[in-house]
């Protein structure tokens, strides 16, 4: 009796826990220092929530280093935006914020809040959130640009880089998003790796890093094939190019304790590095060709000296044993991506439903040669955990396979040790052969392969090779001028980095050095061979970036302010770090700063001036491009010039005895001109000399200026 109701009381005692114990703190949570509630105090605390997010979620995120909360305010019909941030459980720090609004059509162009402010605010900010790493953090000097076009927000952004013992900590800092129209912080977040952090006595200095890199040979000279936006059409005359890239397993990265080249295994990885661009993977399949073009004939030509479909078929099958189970249901033909002048055949062979057999296979094939260009066989998944396949074996069936299929091509290829390295995976072996043209490696080109660890057969093949001409190596940079050239562009930098594991993320993290590009200077990982320039992915020269100008010559000046203002939006920037006031502005330099607010400095920053004229011409500013470009701008042409950019011309059209001047010299203005003084003069943008309009007066840059931060605040 007393066994039952001892039984019956710890049910009832049971009971009452889970109806008075709060649900507020789920299993989830367990072990957090801060709870909910805290969290969203140290929110309130340090942000303005807006009072119409009153619907608040929240969420808890947990892995093997970090807890923490996420806290979201939105408007309960969705409308007006949200206002979301993220607390470490942990220590109760403001991790990120991110607050939005709809987009204001009247919003501010013209800053309200200077930059000096704002990095000001940001600092005060950083400094209540993060108190105890506020110290670690350096503030990155930029020449970022405010923008002013009618594209976006007036949002400046601080940055501040993790420092320890005077070395950066890579990916490690803080930034945040500060609203110039109105001051408001609008985004921030901290990046902070909770790692131990290695003693930095014992490394090596700079000079010797360098060595190492050069006595390493890190550089390689290499092609490159430049790349293009419409393959089909321009790629025919795009030919490889002769550079200066990393290939090393390092990537270039040096460990600033021992001086050798950091080389990890394959459940590990280091983000940085200036490894030159991979070989890329081209199974992916491609748009069926254009339309016929008046050239019909010779296309009809072309294709009936093809394979047909069932010829192709035949041809993949004298490489692949292709499964009974597996019918042929499907096929294209089309242009090889690379190689306009050539046809595929893509074939693909499907089984019935429910086999256990493999599933599909897919192949490509020259449509002139019957040449097996890739293939994949999509095979049931098995346990490769105990296969015996060794790295060897691997490579002698891909050898012999390759052999087989390509015997030529198979004779210009070497075995790339470091795709393996980097691709190898708890799978298939995956192999790589780079093709080498000249003695000189093409990273672009070559063949990629598969062998399944359990079956030992081969699963997948890959070939990626160019008809085209390779440039020799006559009047290329010596290896020694080319290690000088990058190695000047992109110093050998001392930093801490992580160390990423395949199995549990960020694992360690090291001192290194890295080739990196410094602030402010064109990002490229290759120089051209021949004249060492640092080159884009298109192969061409890489361009300088814009960037906020900070003008010498305007202290003092009446239009100081509206200049500087330009100035940090990166636009007339013709004489560098002058502006040159009182100088007559020129047609060119006046449309290119137009265009640089409507559409973003970086919209005319390397435009030619033809390209800029008929770029006017386009947006209705000129009527053609038959004014020279170094005509000065008379009164009369920018009033016309502001009337067009306001998109308001129509008015114009109207009587201009409707119009109000209240000039002295009105009676004597051009018809036509009327309308533009009246609607310059009448938003505040031209104000002639306060008594006279003054068509013929030649503005000057300081009054260009002023005029143009005048416009933005109309618009």
């Amino acid at each position: 009796m007393n066994r039952k109701k001892n039984r019956f009381t710890a049910v009832l005692l049971a009971l009452l826990l889970l109806i008075l114990v709060p649900a507020s703190a789920p299993a989830a949570t367990s072990g957090s220092a801060i709870s909910l509630e805290q969290a969203i105090q140290t929110v309130k605390q340090n942000f303005s929530i807006p009072v119409e997010f009153s619907k608040l979620t929240s969420g808890f995120n947990s892995n093997a280093n970090d807890q923490s909360w996420s806290l979201n305010w939105s408007d309960p019909q969705g409308k007006n935006g949200s206002f979301s941030a993220q607390v470490d459980a942990k220590n109760g720090e403001i991790i990120s914020m991110y607050s939005w609004k709809p987009d204001n059509e009247q919003a501010v162009k013209v800053p309200m809040v200077s930059v000096n402010e704002a990095r000001q605010k940001g600092n005060t900010l950083l400094k209540q959130l993060v108190p105890s790493r506020a110290a670690s953090l350096q503030l990155i000097p930029d020449k970022q640009l405010i923008p002013l076009s009618s594209y976006g927000s007036l949002i400046y952004t601080v940055r501040w880089q993790r420092v320890i013992n005077n070395i950066p900590v890579e990916n490690d800092g803080a930034y945040m998003e500060i609203n110039l129209a109105n001051g408001e912080i609008t985004g921030y977040n901290l990046n902070w790796s909770n790692l131990p952090v290695p003693d930095s006595s014992g490394v090596i200095s700079a000079e010797k890093a360098r060595q190492s890199f050069v006595n390493n040979k890190m550089l390689k000279m290499q092609y490159m094939q430049p790349s293009v936006a419409v393959p089909l059409k321009s790629n025919s005359e795009q030919q490889p190019i002769l550079v200066y890239g990393i290939m090393h397993p390092s990537n270039g990265i040096i460990d600033a304790k021992s001086g050798t080249p950091l080389v990890l295994d394959n459940r590990h990885r280091i983000e940085g590095g200036m490894g030159a661009s991979d070989r890329a993977s081209n199974q992916s399949k491609m748009a069926s060709p254009a339309p016929l073009t008046p050239e019909e004939t010779k296309e009809i030509k072309q294709i009936a000296n093809l394979l047909t479909q069932d010829q192709a078929a035949a041809a993949a099958a004298k490489y692949l044993d292709i499964p009974a189970s597996l019918t042929l249901k499907s096929s294209t033909l089309e242009v090889d991506w690379q190689n306009p002048d050539v046809r595929m055949w893509n074939l693909n062979w499907d089984s019935s439903s429910g086999s256990s057999s493999p599933s599909s296979l897919y192949a490509r094939v020259n449509a002139s040669t019957g040449e097996l260009y890739s293939f994949y066989l999509n095979r049931p998944s098995t346990d490769k955990k105990s296969a015996a396949l060794t790295p060897n074996e691997a490579r002698q069936v891909a050898d012999t396979f390759l052999r087989k299929v390509h015997p030529q091509r198979f004779q210009q290829v070497i075995y790339d040790e470091l795709n393996e390295r980097m691709e190898q995976d708890a799978g298939d072996f995956r192999l790589s052969y780079q093709r080498v043209v000249n003695g000189i490696p093409c990273p672009f080109n070559g063949m990629d392969i598969s062998i399944d660890r359990t079956s030992k057969e081969v699963c997948s093949f890959n070939l990626n090779w160019s008809a085209k001409t390779f440039p020799t190596t006559a009047n290329t940079m010596s290896i020694d001028k080319a290690n000088e050239i990058f190695l000047n562009g992109a110093p050998l930098t001392l930093t801490y980095s992580l160390v990423y594991s395949s199995d549990s993320g960020p694992s360690e993290m090291r001192l290194v050095y890295k080739p990196q590009t410094p602030p402010g200077q064109p990002q490229s990982n290759i120089v051209d061979a021949h004249n060492g320039n640092w080159l884009d992915y298109k192969g061409e020269p890489v361009k300088d970036e814009a960037q906020a100008n900070h003008f010498t010559d305007i202290a003092g000046h009446f239009g100081e302010e509206e200049i500087k203002l330009l100035g940090q939006a990166g636009l007339f920037t013709e004489y560098g770090k002058e502006f040159h006031p009182d100088e007559n502005i020129t047609l060119i330099s006046m449309l290119r700063a137009m265009l640089g607010t409507r559409e973003g400095n970086q919209a005319a920053y390397n435009l030619t001036d033809e390209q800029m004229m008929e770029r006017a011409v386009e947006l209705h500013w000129l009527p053609d491009t038959k004014t020279p470009p170094v005509t000065i701008v008379t009164r009369d042409l920018l009033a016309r010039l502001m009337v067009r950019y306001l998109d308001i011309e129509f008015l114009t059209k109207y009587p201009s005895d409707m119009y109000r001047l209240p000039f002295k010299d009105a009676d004597s203005l051009p018809n036509d001109l009327k309308s533009y003084a009246a609607l310059t003069r009448g938003t505040g943008l031209i104000v002639g000399d306060g008594i006279n309009f003054d068509p013929a007066h030649k503005v000057t840059r300081a009054e260009a200026a002023v005029g143009l931060v005048r416009l933005l605040k109309v618009k």
